[in-house]
């Protein structure tokens, strides 16, 4: 498998920076690219939680934040072939 969706930049509006390195993951097109991007949306996923849970507000982006971890451990497994 070479190639999943188009590689187009992601147009950011009103996004969060997790959820733009996210959305490049998602939709990057070049096996060898998305390993990396990948592991960074991971790390700007868990670095938002992480900080979300030190305040009291932003559950409805907790749960944004759950499902794309839970996205992105599939693509992982099924795209990346992760154990």
């Amino acid at each position: 498998m070479a190639s999943r969706k188009s590689s187009a930049p992601v147009q950011g509006g009103d996004l969060q920076p997790w959820q733009l390195e996210y959305e490049s993951a998602m939709k990057e097109t070049d096996l060898r690219a998305l390993f990396k991007r990948v592991e960074v949306a991971e790390a700007a996923v868990l670095n938002r939680r992480e900080a979300l849970a030190r305040s009291a507000d932003g559950f409805a982006e907790s749960q944004k934040i759950e499902l794309a971890l839970a996205n992105l451990r599939n693509l992982k497994r099924d795209v990346l072939k992760f154990s």
